[in-house]
């Protein structure tokens, strides 16, 4: 038990959005791992959100699966 005590916590890791506004609200980006649902009205930008987000990740190497 005390074994545990003495390691340092893990440290989250994150895929960054390649938005910088939202990279910082974020903290640096979105928790790996994570499931997330993008909401609001219509012509809110969602679609155009997330399709930012996956063209970002794909293109730093990543893969993204894109539901509707």
């Amino acid at each position: 038990m005390s074994e545990l005590a003495d390691q340092p916590p893990p440290t989250l890791q994150r895929i960054p959005s390649g938005i910088a506004g939202l990279d910082r609200i974020l903290h640096g980006g979105f928790l790996k791992g994570g499931t997330y649902l993008i909401m609001g009205p219509p012509g809110a930008g969602k679609t155009i959100l997330a399709n930012q987000f996956c063209f970002n990740h794909v293109a730093a190497g990543g893969s993204v699966l894109y539901l509707t």
